[in-house]
This record gives C-alpha cells, structure tokens and sequence, in this order.
C-alpha cells in the first residue's frame, strides 16, 4: 500500500513538471495584478482543523486583506498537495509529512502559515486512536498484527502513530494500515473493519459517543504543540504574487488567533462544512491553534519521516518554508 502511495507522488511529480514548465507553477485565481483583489480557491479538509479558514471568511478578515477565500474540500492532504501542484487550486491546506514526501521529489512547495497544532498536552488532545470500548485493545503493544485505519496511507498520521507506538515498543512491521476517509472511522471501528482508527475531532468524539474509546494520542502523545498541518503553496506562485501570499498569512493569522480565542464561534461554524452533530460540535475537544509554526518539531517530523522510509533522505526545511511570513 505504501508502495501504491508513492507511485501516485511519482505521478505528482511528473505533472508538476509539466506545470512548471508551461506556466510556472499553477495560477488559477490570482491573475493579473497581486496589488487588487484576488480570488484564493483554497484546499481543506472537512476537519474541526481548518475552522479558522471558514472563521476568517465569517469575520471578514480575508476581504480586509483584498481576498476571496473559496474553501474546496477534499479527502487527503496528499490529494489537496497534487491539486495544488497541477494549478487547480491556488493554496492547500495539508499535513506536514505529505509537504515533505512532495519536496523530497522536488516539487518546489513552500508552507506559508500555521494550519493547526497539537493540543498543549494529551489530556486535552483532540487526536486519538480510537478503539471498541469494550474491545480486545487494553494496551498499545495489543495492536501488534491488527488494522488500524488512517484517512491516507503514509500520511501524518501513519508517520505519528509509527513513532509513537515504536517508542513504546510496539513492533510497527506487525500493524496493517487501511484507507478510510473520516468520517467513515467511527463506523469502521464500531462495525469491526478496522481494530482502531487515527481520528481527529470531530471524529473522536462521533467514536466515543457510538461506544468508542480514545487508547491514545498520537500527535500531542509525540510532541505537545507540533505543528500538524499547514497552509502552503507552489515556489514560482509566491515568487509571482509574494503581496498575495503576505495578505493571506496575515489574515490567515487572525483568523487562527480569533478561532483560538472564541471557541463558541468555532463549534458554530463546524456544522457548515461537516456533517457532525450539533450536541457533538457542543462537546468535542477542540484542536489548538497560533500563528506559530514550530519549526523544531517541522524538523522532528522530517527525521521520523526519514526514519520510515516516506523520505529517502532527511528534507531540509528551510527550503520548505517560506521566508516571506514572519511567524516562527
């Protein structure tokens, strides 16, 4: 299976070489002059994490920045990083281990600002590896030999539950990994297709109210506050529309600031582009956000992805990171 995800990034990379050679690098909203207003078709994931986007819309900080903001949903951080690749879409927001795999091959990809973060500590983690309540699962090393589902194969979350379960002493080469998209793992868990499942909130919260138990967490479990996914975009699109780039970091700062500061908004605002209940939305734990980037733990997620094979060599992510946002 991991083999099968690195032939779609072969097929990726030569798309993007066909992109950049035609047109420098994808430019599907912002033509003409970057000084005026522009329209960003933005790639998201239908998570609690990406909220901060939609808040931004709401609050106006994207128009106060000459920006508009149109969020396109998609299963993968992989799917969202090859439609931004190929031009379809002007900025993604993805985890930082596909952004990694895709400058490994080159692909000139640069993060512009925070996406979201791990919680400040694993009581109050909005990750979880989920498991049957009742289940056979007491401990992490009973994962050994079974299925655990992840949204995408050889993805964050795969690379953060690999390391995680590896420093416990859990033999990873005995665990199967499966594809199911979010909102399916609850159910994957309940039914019995998957023996756990790598969920973020909303989906934790959807497992445990359907007899779910969260075993553990696997990004704040790693490391507190890391950063798990960011908003990025093609190398030649900044280096073509960099007043672009500054407005979106800078509105999308507040909108990140504001989520983090008004989580009545938050829950809100869940319900308009998931499908996750209202009385849900009122109780799940909620993901942490700042302008921040924590680059140190950019750098321990490119030694881990190193570590497992997702990377051939260790990325250098001060290429990946783009210099023009001031957030460290």
């Amino acid at each position: 299976m991991v083999r099968r995800r690195r032939a779609r990034w072969g097929a990726a990379a030569a798309t993007a070489v066909l992109v950049l050679a035609g047109c420098g690098g994808g430019d599907s909203g912002a033509s003409g002059g970057s000084s005026g207003p522009v329209t960003l078709n933005v790639g998201v994931l239908p998570v609690a994490d990406v909220a901060p986007l939609y808040i931004g819309v709401q609050q106006g900080f994207f128009k106060q920045a000459g920006l508009t903001v149109k969020p396109k949903l998609m299963q993968g951080g992989a799917e969202v990083t090859a439609a931004v690749v190929s031009g379809d879409l002007d900025i993604g927001f993805s985890s930082v281990e596909p952004l990694l795999i895709a400058r490994s091959k080159d692909l000139p990809i640069q993060i512009l600002s925070q996406g979201v973060q791990a919680a400040p500590s694993v009581d109050a983690s909005w990750d979880g590896l989920v498991v049957t309540a009742n289940g056979p699962i007491k401990s992490p090393k009973d994962l050994e030999g079974k299925t655990i589902a992840v949204n995408a194969l050889a993805n964050m979350n795969e690379l953060a539950i690999r390391t995680v379960l590896s420093r416990d002493g859990v033999d990873v080469k005995k665990i199967k990994f499966l594809e199911v998209p979010f909102p399916d793992m609850p159910a994957a868990v309940a039914g019995g297709r998957v023996d756990a499942a790598t969920a973020v909130e909303p989906f934790v919260s959807v497992s445990e109210a359907s007899g779910g138990r969260k075993l553990l967490s696997f990004f704040a479990g790693l490391q507190p506050k890391m950063t798990i996914a960011t908003y990025f975009a093609m190398k030649p699109y900044i280096e073509k529309h960099g007043d672009v780039a500054k407005r979106f970091v800078t509105a999308m700062n507040k909108s990140l600031a504001y989520a983090q500061d008004h989580p009545d908004a938050v829950r809100k605002v869940i319900g308009t582009y998931t499908k996750i209940k209202p009385a849900i939305a009122q109780k799940m734990r909620l993901p942490y956000w700042s302008a921040s980037r924590n680059r140190p733990s950019i750098e321990l997620t490119a030694r881990a992805a190193q570590r497992f094979g997702y990377t051939k060599d260790k990325v250098d992510t001060s290429q990946l990171i783009w210099s023009g946002a001031q957030a460290g």
